[in-house]
């Protein structure tokens, strides 16, 4: 499908992994002028043989590119990345951080972009690669420069079927980061209150439905009642370590004081509540690139 204004604009992609595969597709399909690099080569090649669009080595072959997205592990994947290209990219262009950064580095690097006159775009993609692939991912996005938004909004729409406003520079992955915190609770009560139940002799799936009653929505019980049930353990696919990552973000945000913390709202309420009472099962292990 192609969306409004997308297909105008010359669009680099760094990090063709599991998530960023189906992103980068959804790119081209919706008319982008798309190249794509990947710290392994072979798998930007690949993309390339599969969906077309064009490869690129190292950063200079970006050099012509309007907006450059990156789907990468960390911040500091993404700190590297965005400044080898800032010496490369004309003044007027656009990075969009789409992965798992830290909020602080997040408003760093855009301090660091801005003095070579690009713009730094947090747009979190909130899924796994299944939402990656099938365009319905969630993007939560922060940006203190709304003309720059403005040019970026169509490509994030061919990426994802919900699109949150949370704030200005760094908001966007402070959401994410808040959003996982909720999910990573959720997770840890729902594993007790089901392993409470079933060492007093409680039904389970019947356990299952009264606190999916309670809470008005589908959340990690009926997920790991499966699991149960197949003579599991409690198997999510849940990758702990990112979970206690975005912890860490969430407490340097509470002491952060002026600037992303305590002195100013992290993102807008109602977009913010709305984020988290959507939020799905989902494998976190598929929500950073590899």
């Amino acid at each position: 499908m192609t969306h409004p204004d997308a297909s105008a604009q010359k669009v680099g992609f760094i990090g063709i992994g599991r998530m960023g595969r189906g992103m980068a597709a959804n790119l081209l399909c919706s008319g982008v002028d798309l190249t794509v690099m990947d710290a392994d080569g072979a798998r930007a090649e690949d993309f390339v043989r599969e969906f077309g669009g064009q490869c690129a080595a190292q950063a200079a072959e970006l050099a012509g590119c309007k907006v450059v997205i990156a789907m990468l592990p960390d911040g500091r994947a993404v700190h590297g990345v965005a400044m080898a290209l800032a010496g490369h990219l004309q003044p007027g262009a656009i990075v969009v951080d789409m992965g798992s950064s830290e909020p602080h580095g997040t408003r760093e690097l855009g301090r660091q972009l801005a003095r070579h006159g690009v713009a730094l775009i947090d747009a979190a993609a909130v899924g796994n690669a299944h939402d990656a692939a099938a365009g319905t991912l969630r993007i939560v996005h922060g940006c203190d420069d709304a003309i720059a938004l403005e040019q970026v909004l169509p490509l994030l729409r061919a990426m994802g079927s919900q699109l949150f406003a949370v704030g200005g520079a760094g908001c966007g992955h402070a959401a994410k980061a808040l959003d996982d915190h909720v999910a990573a609770r959720t997770l840890a009560a729902s594993c007790e209150a089901l392993l409470v139940g079933e060492r007093i002799g409680i039904e389970l799936t019947a356990l299952t439905q009264v606190i999916e009653g309670s809470i008005g929505r589908k959340l990690y019980p009926d997920a790991l009642l499966t699991a149960r049930a197949a003579g599991h353990d409690f198997v999510t696919g849940l990758a702990l370590g990112l979970f206690a990552r975005e912890a860490g973000d969430v407490r340097d945000l509470l002491d952060a004081g002026p600037g992303i913390g305590r002195d100013n709202a992290l993102a807008t309420p109602a977009a913010l509540l709305d984020l988290t009472a959507r939020s799905p099962p989902r494998d976190t292990r598929q929500t950073a690139a590899d």
